[in-house]
């Protein structure tokens, strides 16, 4: 059976984006598939439970994140840096700071956001050059949820930032743990395709 990565580089996508950071190597075999990768940096803050475990401090924080930018800011596969990942709005300052080091790091490339905080978006303002959310209704709410907070997260930057959207591609039952929620199950691809061409139009 393959790989993931190798399914992937089979398919019309062009561009990834990992939980697991990609190493020298990782990034060379992306780029040689013609790909682009978005870097996941967005469990580097300490105190958070989420990040690797040397990362106690706010220096802690810069030490690995220059680090990241020295080792691949240059390299051709990069595209954007993942900064957060639906952190609450009490971490907007520390986001907004986060923000601020990657452009001084790297001006060159963008940060993006991830945010389920449809009615708190604009708080989110300082915080990313790219914004997305990700709206997942299947086995709960209509489709055209997916339209819907494409639309509110277009207005939430006064139409001014670039939205890059991640819609529903997996069944919630992976996610609940003990009974699932009734009517939990995969999208169909036609209900994948629709949700992606609502993004689009939105």
């Amino acid at each position: 059976r393959k790989e993931g990565r190798e399914i992937l580089a089979d398919s019309p996508f062009n561009c990834v984006m990992s939980y697991l950071r990609q190493d020298e190597a990782d990034m060379d075999w992306w780029h040689a598939r013609g790909f682009k990768v978005i870097y996941c940096v967005k469990d580097i803050f300490a105190g958070t439970g989420h990040g690797p475990a040397a990362i106690k401090t706010e220096s802690d924080e810069t030490s690995f994140l220059e680090d990241c930018v020295r080792r691949f800011a240059n390299h051709p596969a990069l595209l954007a840096w993942y900064t957060n990942d639906e952190f609450p709005v009490s971490y907007v300052p520390r986001l907004a700071a986060r923000c601020n080091l990657m452009e001084k790091l790297d001006p060159e490339h963008p940060t993006w956001t991830v945010q389920y905080q449809i009615d708190q978006m604009r708080d989110y303002l300082p915080t990313y050059d790219v914004i997305g959310t990700d709206p997942y209704p299947v086995g709960e709410k209509p489709l055209s949820m997916a339209g819907e907070w494409t639309r509110k997260t277009v207005e939430s930057a006064f139409g001014k930032r670039p939205v890059w959207q991640v819609p529903q591609a997996f069944d919630w039952t992976a996610y609940r743990y003990g009974t699932p929620h009734v009517g939990d199950r995969m999208p169909t691809l036609s209900e994948m395709r629709s949700m992606a061409w609502q993004c689009i139009a939105g």
